[in-house]
């Protein structure tokens, strides 16, 4: 995985999503119990973050070395705001 530079010139690619009311109500749910009531954009990113955190932990625990990100560091470019 290419490293993701840390310049402020850059601000990420971006991607739209369209949410059932379901999904929507349950983010703004999320939201509501973090300390700071991240805005949408933020708790998605959060949101991402563990995922992707939470399978690396899951494919180190298998062995699974293709599900493994090159460095943490990455992940946490992923939700710099």
């Amino acid at each position: 995985m290419q490293a993701i530079e840390n310049s402020p010139s850059q601000r990420g690619t971006p991607v739209q999503v369209r949410l059932q009311k379901s999904l929507s109500d349950a983010l703004d749910e999320f939201r509501r119990n973090q300390p700071d009531i991240p805005t949408r954009q933020k708790a998605i990113r959060q949101l991402l973050k563990e995922a992707l955190a939470a399978r690396q932990r899951r494919a180190g625990k298998k062995g699974a070395d293709k599900c493994r990100l090159t460095h943490t560091a990455e992940l946490e470019e992923i939700t710099a705001a």
